[in-house]
């Protein structure tokens, strides 16, 4: 309790002898008295999500020796909020950014069914070539695809 009083009487007195001229700093404590400081961020702390795919990442995607053709089984059209597959679509509904990659968490329908989804998509051969990798609901083989669109 008296370490308590000395501090707000520090406070008061800190406050009462400054000049009024003077600039305030906001963020410093009276001599004696620890500043509360917050720590710095880590830099291995996980990406804060953004709202949509990145552009870099948008467009029709396909196997490489699937020639880009209506009805391909490895076709993929990726758009800033949804993933649509061959026979599947996902609505995006988080997307972390990741060291040259982002993952994306979906909210997937597809041949009646519905289910949730974590996929990452990461880019290769300077854009034209994507990588996706299933890793959830159940972790699968990364598939490569080749631009459609350019």
């Amino acid at each position: 309790m008296k370490k308590l009083t000395l501090m707000l009487a520090t406070f008061a007195l800190a406050a009462c002898s400054r000049d009024a001229d003077e600039p305030v700093a906001e963020d410093t404590a009276p001599a004696g008295v620890a500043a509360e400081s917050q720590p710095a961020p880590a830099s291995d702390a996980p990406p804060l999500a953004v709202d949509a795919i990145p552009a870099d990442y948008l467009g029709a995607w396909d196997a490489a020796d699937g020639g880009c053709e209506a009805g391909s089984e490895f076709s993929l059209e990726v758009g800033a909020d949804e993933l649509a597959f061959y026979e599947s679509a996902g609505q995006v509904t988080r997307v972390e950014p990741g060291e040259g990659s982002v993952t994306v968490a979906l909210a997937m329908t597809g041949e009646g069914e519905s289910w949730e989804s974590r996929v990452r998509l990461t880019l290769a051969d300077g854009g034209r070539t994507l990588v996706t990798e299933t890793l959830a609901p159940e972790a699968a083989p990364p598939v490569r695809r080749t631009r459609c669109d350019g």
